[in-house]
């Protein structure tokens, strides 16, 4: 990380207040904006926090509480499905700012972890009481992040000069992914083989924490006086037209079919681990933490490449390769293979590799079609519609999941259930390919702004 000073307030210029800074030609071509460097600092405790609310530890704590697969899908669903309250939320972006908002939603669902922390606790509570106070905590804390998460992409939209946008993205994701890696570790360290409702609620309280130190490097990172843009931005928009806008609309198109493909993968590929190799929390999240080591090592390559070769190239590969991973656990679990836990680590790497550049491909893909004008509305569009796929994904295929099992047990069939899931998905990954092609590359021209 570069030795940038902490600033509380937006860095001093000379331009007009109304320009943003990717309209201006920078100084350093190579040197990120000023301040913008605090933005890694907060990836990497969000992700130390996430990761344990939305990652493997709240998964298997829920598992270990009686939690079916629906359950489960339902829990992965709520993260997407809370976006789509993006849309009204971007109404106040102008209001109150990018950064106030983005710290009062991180902050207030802090609460909510230290309230599921207490759950494990709860001894008096059957698990039946702990998984319901559960779901309503993770709820909460879901509901306030799928509001403050408006502002996230605008304002580093606003601050990344297009021409370091892949550079900045790689950056990024290494911080959150070197805090994911800790957070898998810690948690693989003190739960062990078992884990108990003391440690559980350690590792909860964990997150909070880290939440709460996340919230500093927010505040330091620059806001954006937008002026006139901002105000324009959040007038009344029309969606029709909007998704009418055709590099917006084939960008969007792709990303709905990949989420409904893949929406479920991260979820049921730790539930079919504990179900079919019957592993402890530990050895599933240290299996989990090798994609987060395959991503930090390949990151730093392929996000100037990103940008020397464009989005798509990025996107076909990471499709692939997608695809390729859900057949490795396809494999596991149609031919009952050994414990081979080499090859599961394995595919987790390519699988950590290929998704965080896709990720990345994906979000600078975004940036790059969606215009200036009406950009908050854009963006929250964007999100919600593709988060909603990913929310309505897991769901389905966690109750396709429990039918399956049910089914499979009254016929007698010993084929494991997970092995229809692993193999639909990589089809429907392949299946959004022929999108690809249609995936514009060009900066939007001032005639594309059709938010007039």
């Amino acid at each position: 990380m570069n030795n940038f000073t902490p600033e509380n307030q937006p860095c001093p210029s000379p331009h007009n207040e109304n320009t943003t800074p990717e309209q201006r030609p920078p100084p350093n071509k190579t040197r990120l904006p000023k301040g913008v460097a605090n933005a890694f600092g907060f990836s990497f405790f969000n992700a130390l926090a996430f990761q344990i609310m939305m990652g493997p530890p709240v998964i298997i704590f829920a598992k270990s509480l009686g939690a079916g697969s629906a359950i489960l899908g339902i829990i992965a669903a709520f993260t997407p499905l809370m976006t789509i309250l993006q849309l009204p939320a971007a109404n106040y972006l102008h209001k109150y700012g990018y950064q106030k908002f983005v710290l009062l939603g991180w902050g207030t669902r802090t609460i909510f972890i230290f309230f599921i922390a207490l759950i494990p606790l709860l001894a008096s509570l059957s698990n039946f009481s702990k998984l319901l106070l559960l779901l309503l905590s993770l709820f909460g804390f879901n509901f306030l992040r799928g509001i403050a998460s408006t502002a996230w992409l605008p304002w580093l939209s606003a601050l990344i000069p297009h021409h370091q946008r892949g550079k900045f993205l790689s950056l990024d994701q290494i911080f959150l992914h070197a805090g994911c890696l800790l957070s898998l570790l810690l948690s693989a360290q003190l739960l062990g083989s078992e884990g108990d409702p003391a440690e559980y609620s350690f590792i909860f309280l964990f997150s909070a924490i880290s939440q709460l130190v996340s919230l500093w490097f927010i505040s330091q990172i620059p806001d954006v006086r937008t002026g006139d843009v901002a105000a324009r931005s959040a007038e009344p928009v029309p969606w029709k037209q909007m998704l009418n806008y055709t590099p917006f609309r084939n960008l969007l198109l792709f990303n709905l079919a990949f989420a409904i493909a893949t929406g479920g993968l991260g979820v049921f590929a730790v539930e079919f681990l504990r179900e079919a190799f019957l592993l402890g929390p530990d050895k599933v999240m240290l299996l989990s933490s090798v994609g987060y080591v395959a991503a930090m090592i390949l990151l730093p390559v392929f996000g100037p490449i990103c940008d020397k070769i464009g989005s798509r190239p990025m996107l076909l590969v990471g499709t692939l390769a997608l695809s390729f991973c859900s057949l490795g656990y396809f494999s596991f679990a149609c031919f009952h293979l050994p414990n081979l836990l080499w090859l599961v680590g394995a595919i987790n790497f390519l699988w950590g590799a290929t998704g965080s550049n896709f990720n990345v491909a994906m979000v600078r893909a975004s940036m790059l079609v969606i215009p200036e004008m009406g950009r908050n509305h854009f963006f929250a569009l964007y999100t919600v519609l593709s988060s909603l796929a990913f929310g309505v994904s897991p769901i389905f295929w966690g109750l396709a999941l429990d039918f399956a099992g049910s089914l499979l047990s009254s016929i007698g069939v010993p084929i494991h259930r997970h092995t229809f899931f692993f193999v639909a998905a990589s089809i429907c990954t392949l299946l959004c390919l022929p999108l690809l092609p249609k995936i514009s590359e060009k900066l939007p021209q001032k005639k594309d702004n059709i938010i007039r």
